[in-house]
């Protein structure tokens, strides 16, 4: 499997998130990761949206959500699984795409978010 370095055009669109760190996200989960024009920032973190700003250079990736909703989760394991997601985005430090998947690497070189593109 070859690795090229993406374009940062290739980056911008809706990315639902399939795995935080080695766990699946639960299924039909709406976590996602869009990353915007102008560096803006947004998704779903499972049950509420957050926002912010990224900052990209080459393959160097930072995520800073600044905010987020704050409705409470009728299933406990969607807030467990949000909590995840957002303990796990200021991780983030660099990004590859392999064959249409996203991968959000932490400094380490480890998959942080692996995520597939929603059309």
């Amino acid at each position: 499997m070859s690795v090229r370095e993406p374009s940062s055009s290739e980056l911008i669109g809706t990315w639902m998130v399939e795995y935080i760190y080695d766990r699946p996200v639960i299924d039909n989960s709406p976590a996602s990761i869009i990353f915007a024009e102008e560096d803006r920032l947004a998704g779903n973190a499972s049950c509420n949206n957050y926002f912010g700003k990224y900052t990209l250079s080459g393959t160097e990736l930072i995520l800073n959500a600044a905010g987020k909703t704050n409705k409470m989760c009728i299933v406990e394991a969607l807030m467990e699984q949000e909590a995840r997601l957002l303990e796990a985005l200021p991780a983030v430090s660099s990004f590859e795409i392999r064959e249409g998947i996203l991968f959000l690497l932490n400094e380490s070189g480890e998959t942080v978010f692996r995520a597939a593109q929603h059309n």
